[in-house]
């Protein structure tokens, strides 16, 4: 009976451990990348200027010519900021696995006022060298995720 447990039921709970423990390192690291993708969200949300231009492309879909005037002159690295930070949602998704689900659930009106809406995309890429700039293959990856994210 002893060497049944031993040569058994032992192995079968070495599997069974390895496979709960395999389960448990991925919903960690699932976890982890979740965490690096709300720790963006937490730096756009404490950037009151970041959230005021965000709130201008938001502003853009009724047509106030001060709102579209604003965003056109809004600041160049303000926008790059902005940008970069899109860039980083975009480098997360690709590289680190994280779920496509969550980044648009957070970030989709980002990248559509960026890339895809027709209220905003002229007047946002205005002062970094025009839609011609948006359309580099340097924003190529962002732009592409664009597509995925378009707003249901």
């Amino acid at each position: 009976m002893t060497t049944i447990l031993k040569d058994i039921i032992q192995p079968l709970f070495v599997v069974f451990g390895g496979i709960f423990a395999l389960y448990q390192y991925q919903k960690q690291q699932k976890f982890k990348r979740l965490q690096n993708l709300s720790a963006l969200w937490k730096t756009f949300l404490n950037d009151e200027k970041m959230l005021d231009l965000f709130n201008l492309l938001n502003l853009a879909e009724n047509k106030d010519p001060q709102v579209i005037e604003n965003i056109r002159n809004y600041d160049q690295k303000l926008k790059y900021k902005y940008l970069a930070m899109i860039e980083e949602v975009t480098l997360y998704v690709d590289t680190f696995e994280i779920d496509k689900p969550q980044a648009k659930y957070l970030f989709q009106w980002h990248f559509y006022f960026a890339y895809q809406s027709p209220d905003t995309v002229e007047n946002f890429w205005s002062n970094l060298g025009g839609v011609e700039e948006m359309n580099a293959s340097y924003w190529a990856k962002s732009r592409n995720l664009s597509k995925v994210f378009l707003p249901s």
